[in-house]
């Protein structure tokens, strides 16, 4: 059961990830929308490839290492930072700042992209038609725009304090597991799961 599991929500979970259901909102029509969302998530399938790869690696050239142990035998930083002594390991110094620069900018896209997809949803869709009905000034939008900004900053941090107790493996099957909850769809049976993936 708890394979099933797992292979139900890494497959259909991913479908709830923001880097597709983004894909659905910049194109101008459905055909579009479908060939964008099959090279994205052959770009994330293509990841998902990589990570048994850096795994791999990881275990080879990174844990027979001494350079990358603690006096207690463990790797420095955590297990979170296997990829990143990896490509030290593989690359040297410049590779290890490439990829650190890599990291970091992805941390800083995805952060600014789902702080304003929330502050939109929670000013235009929560404030302007739920509390307003339709009726709220753009400048009453943004002004709750910039709190709600505000909110899912502190709320992010205070979440996040303990990120270097916990296992990024662990945050993303949460994570993915919660983008299979944002299905509609009552997930019931396998064919409703099925329906409500299509």
């Amino acid at each position: 059961l708890v394979g099933s599991e797992m292979c139900i929500r890494d497959r259909f979970g991913t479908a709830g990830l923001p880097h597709i259901l983004m894909r659905f909102f910049t194109v101008p029509d459905a055909k579009q929308a479908r060939r964008s969302v099959l090279y994205a998530t052959g770009f994330i399938g293509y990841f998902y490839i990589l990570t048994f790869i850096i795994g791999f690696g990881a275990i080879v050239f990174v844990a027979t290492n001494p350079e990358f142990k603690d006096s207690a035998g463990a790797l420095i930083g955590g297990n979170n930072m296997a990829a990143i002594h990896l490509s030290k390991a593989m690359g040297g110094d410049l590779f290890l700042g490439f990829i650190s620069a890599v990291a970091f900018a992805t941390i800083l896209a995805v952060v600014c992209g789902l702080t304003l997809a929330g502050a939109a949803a929670v000013s235009h869709d929560l404030y302007a038609h739920c509390l307003k009905g339709g009726a709220a000034t753009e400048k009453s939008e943004i002004l709750v725009s910039r709190f709600a900004t505000i909110i899912l900053g502190i709320t992010a941090i205070a979440l996040g304090a303990d990120i270097f107790k916990s296992s990024l493996i662990e945050d993303s099957k949460i994570e993915i597991s919660v983008k299979l909850l944002t299905f509609e769809t009552p997930i019931r049976s396998e064919k409703s799961l099925i329906d409500a993936a299509v």
